[in-house]
């Protein structure tokens, strides 16, 4: 018996670790919900100081501003179908500010030589109706210009993209802190 070794295993060490990994498991979904909710308070306060800072802190784009985590997102909206205006521009003649970075995704089409935007629309819409209709594809396009853009949607998602990961992370941490700080 002098050449063998004994293993004693504590298996109430394993139990513990086993009931650690549970309870996460079963929290996990908690942790992530509290940093998407952080995530969409940050976000809210950050398209505020846009509005703020483009002019805008007493319009009433201000108080209808949503920011609401779904499943693996944010629905991030305001109420106003002018909005969609104040976040593109209407383009300024003469000027040289770039359009807004994503005006083409949304079927908007920046023209250079006039400096403005052709948006999709509606037949009803009056604007469409008093000027030289425009279509492509079948689409009825309204022609705007006149106003700076000022991309405080896009600027809030980029921060928001920007954030995100290390805010939930650390809700996340939080929740693993709870039960393995004992282990460090």
């Amino acid at each position: 018996m002098d050449n063998y070794f004994t293993l004693r295993l504590n298996l109430d060490n394993i139990t513990k670790g086993a009931r650690d990994i549970e309870y996460i498991a079963n929290n996990i979904d908690r942790a992530i919900n509290a940093g998407m909710e952080e995530l969409a308070q940050k976000m809210k306060i950050r398209i505020t100081s846009l509005l703020i800072g483009y002019g805008l802190g007493d319009s009433s784009l201000i108080n209808d501003i949503e920011i609401i985590p779904m499943g693996e997102g944010m629905y991030i909206g305001i109420g106003h179908e002018y909005a969609v205006f104040v976040e593109y521009g209407t383009g300024i003649t003469g000027s040289l500010n770039p359009p807004h970075p994503n005006g083409a995704m949304n079927g908007w089409i920046h023209n250079t030589r006039k400096n403005g935007w052709y948006y999709p629309t509606v037949m009803s819409n009056p604007y469409f109706q008093t000027h030289s209709p425009y279509y492509i594809n079948g689409v009825p396009y309204a022609w705007t210009k006149g106003m700076r853009s000022r991309p405080f949607m896009y600027q809030t998602w980029l921060y928001g993209s920007q954030i995100a990961t290390q805010t939930i992370r650390k809700h996340i941490n939080n929740l693993l802190g709870e039960r393995f700080n004992r282990w460090l």
